[in-house]
């Protein structure tokens, strides 16, 4: 099997366990993207674990290298678009309540 079809079908494994185990698949993610670091679908993976996590500020980089690496038209690109606006969303939502906290 070509290395480029193995790292598809991991991510594809991490993409369908998720949340069962989250340290087997955030390792998954981590071991495609250190040997193909445009792999979009483990990109995109990443971000979303990120997202589950409240983790906004790490998903955010994951999310925007998707948008650059995709079709907009694809639906990695939609996905990704929709998932970076919520963690922009969040993170200024966040900063609006520590603001309103300590004027």
């Amino acid at each position: 099997m070509p290395p480029e079809i193995a790292l598809d079908v991991l991510v594809l494994r991490s993409d369908v366990s998720f949340p069962a185990d989250e340290e087997r698949i955030i390792g998954i993610y981590t071991y495609v993207l250190e040997r193909d670091p445009n792999h979009v679908r483990a990109n995109l993976g990443r971000g979303e674990w990120f997202l589950a996590y409240r983790e906004y500020e790490k998903a955010i980089p994951f999310l925007r290298k998707v948008l650059a690496l995709s079709h907009k038209k694809s639906p990695e690109y939609v996905q990704a678009k929709a998932a970076l606006r919520y963690a922009e969303y969040k993170l200024k939502k966040k900063s609006e309540q520590c603001s309103a906290a300590y004027p």
